[in-house]
């Protein structure tokens, strides 16, 4: 267990098809919560000028994403220090997408 606060976000995707290609990114929690508020106002920002009504051909309006997007923000508030978090570990395809918080 960590003293310091400080929580990561590890996020790996590998890929093995002939060449292997992999990416592993360490995010800080918090500075990932910033950039997702971040997010949610530029979001409120683009509602003023949007109908509140989405056009019948669009899947996913604006507010509805803004509305995911603080969900997000509260989930990850949640995350406490009991321990590691496995939230993505999914292997398909010879694909492999791993999300921890460490």
């Amino acid at each position: 267990m960590s003293n310091s606060g400080l929580r990561l976000m590890l996020v790996k995707v590998s890929a093995d098809n002939g060449k292997k290609f992999r990416l592993f990114f360490p995010i800080s929690l918090n500075v990932f919560r910033e950039l997702l508020d971040s997010f949610v106002d530029l979001t409120s920002l683009v509602c003023v000028f949007t109908p509140k009504t989405p056009k019948k051909s669009s899947h996913l309006s604006v507010r509805a994403v803004r509305e995911l997007l603080r969900s997000l923000i509260i989930l990850l508030g949640t995350i406490n220090d009991d321990g590691p978090y496995d939230l993505i570990n999914v292997d398909a395809d010879n694909v492999t997408v791993k999300i921890k918080i460490r």
